[in-house]
């Protein structure tokens, strides 16, 4: 994946489109997902409050789609978002 090598532009740029089009399929979870993704790059880019913004908008998009595992990812990446 391009955040794995260190892309973090074409990461966003990867994870940007694949939300839109989840949003638009109604795949919560999924647009879930990617905003943690979209997180990790702004925590990558030193976007603190931008990492955080995203991973708190996962965490609510995956607990109302009862995706646990996502929620626990969200949290994480909050975590790194601030440094808690």
């Amino acid at each position: 994946s391009c955040h794995m090598a260190g892309d973090l532009d074409g990461a966003e740029r990867h994870l940007q489109a694949s939300t839109t089009l989840r949003r638009e399929l109604g795949f919560t979870a999924g647009v879930a997902a990617n905003l943690v993704g979209l997180a990790f790059v702004a925590v990558g880019r030193g976007e603190a409050a931008e990492g955080a913004r995203r991973a708190t908008e996962a965490g609510v998009l995956a607990r109302g789609a009862g995706a646990s595992t996502i929620q626990r990812q969200a949290a994480e990446a909050l975590k790194a978002a601030t440094g808690e």
